[in-house]
């Protein structure tokens, strides 16, 4: 399959979860499940913009002598006579309607009286309701909550705010060969990376329920923990390795055993062709070839947009990039996605694709955060400063 016929399937099955409150400290990342309307007028009331001294609008006298001190957090109600003012403090209540405020910095005291010394002073007043008023709609339904959002909810006092929920994903690594990181490996032996990037790739787009487990090469042991992991509910299962054509390659097997159906088993890119995408109901699955720079590029180009689209949100969009420098490889007839460094100057992103020895090179993933998008069957390579299509990551 083509690229872009996996990602209008991951659209047409990943279907949005449920909708549920949760805290708000919580939300971050999350969709709005429904419209935030504001529950008061905002500001509340008229209140000072500055420190300074309030006086009647129309009041003309050459003097004032000031008969209060009004704080932010009092409520004074006060009718000014001409010649009278109230000391008041930077989101202070004003005690009446009909008044400005001056400037600290505008006035001159004579004992306990004052003169204006600004010809033309400002209000200086933030009426009530100028921002926005009981019952306006702040944050539509559909909304990606991010800390002004986040905010902008504290400010309307809805503190747990209903959004969609984040999914809960299971995550199988296998294979006898991997041994835990903190274990020497022995011969023919390698250290788990896989479970280490799926999980912070994970934490990247929000979700930390994540189980994880490791299975073995036996079939049978296979099953029973995978039996035993899936137990409680889940929305997404992941599965590292295995979604080849190899002796030990069961994850195709195991996907159909658990009653899911099988829409994709192979795309046409570099890195990650043996990727399986699956669906059971509302849960999906997907098999990812076992490499680890095909675990870095399936997740931004595949699961992160059916992970989107669970959560009610829109995929990350492919952009355009200057090629900052060669692409250090060959063409091929698959489409590649070449990972690369973005560099950032004035309003220009520049892409420098990196060395990449193989789907294994973890290494070269190290500053990676995008991914260049090659044609497949091409001549020749795209060339230092050629527009080219990349996914920043």
């Amino acid at each position: 399959m083509e690229v872009e016929e996996v990602w209008a399937l991951i659209d047409k099955l990943s279907i949005a979860l449920p909708s549920e409150a949760t805290a708000l400290a919580n939300a971050l990342g999350v969709t709005l499940a429904q419209d935030a309307r504001a529950d008061c007028d905002h500001p509340p009331f008229d209140r000072s913009a500055v420190d300074g001294y309030a006086i009647g609008a129309e009041d003309v006298s050459e003097s004032f002598v000031v008969i209060e001190t009004i704080r932010a957090g009092e409520s004074k109600a006060l009718t000014l006579q001409k010649g009278e003012a109230v000391r008041i403090m930077t989101g202070a209540e004003l005690p009446s309607s009909g008044l400005i405020v001056l400037m600290q910095e505008h006035v001159s005291f004579d004992g306990d009286a004052f003169r204006i010394t600004l010809p033309q002073p400002g209000t200086n007043v933030r009426l009530r309701g100028e921002d926005f008023r009981a019952g306006d709609v702040l944050l539509a339904q559909g909304t990606v909550l991010n800390p002004v959002a986040l905010a902008t909810l504290a400010s309307i006092g809805i503190t747990q705010p209903y959004v969609i929920r984040r999914p809960r994903v299971v995550h199988f690594t296998g294979g006898d060969e991997i041994v835990p990181a903190d274990v020497i490996p022995g011969a023919g032996q390698i250290r788990d990376a896989n479970s280490f990037l799926v999980r912070a790739l994970l934490g990247n787009s929000g979700i930390t329920d994540v189980q994880h487990t490791h299975l073995p090469d036996d079939l049978a042991l296979a099953r029973e923990r995978i039996a035993a992991t899936t137990a409680t509910p889940f929305d997404v299962l992941l599965f590292s390795g295995g979604a080849s054509v190899g002796d030990h390659d069961f994850t195709g097997q195991l996907l159909r055993e658990m009653g899911f159906a099988i829409h994709c088993q192979q795309v046409n890119v570099r890195p990650g062709r043996p990727l399986i995408f699956a669906t059971r109901g509302p849960q999906i699955a997907f098999g990812i070839p076992g490499n680890p720079v095909s675990h870095f590029a399936c997740y931004h180009l595949f699961i992160a947009r059916a992970l989107a689209r669970l959560m009610d949100g829109a995929p990350t969009a492919p952009g355009q990039a200057v090629l900052d420098s060669a692409v250090p490889g060959k063409s091929n007839p698959r489409v590649t996605y070449w990972p690369a460094r973005t560099i950032r100057s004035d309003e220009t992103v520049r892409v420098h694709p990196v060395p990449w020895n193989s789907s294994g090179d973890l290494a070269s993933l190290i500053g990676v955060d995008a991914l260049i998008r090659i044609e497949g069957g091409q001549q020749s390579l795209p060339e230092v400063g050629d527009i080219v299509d990349c996914l920043l990551v």
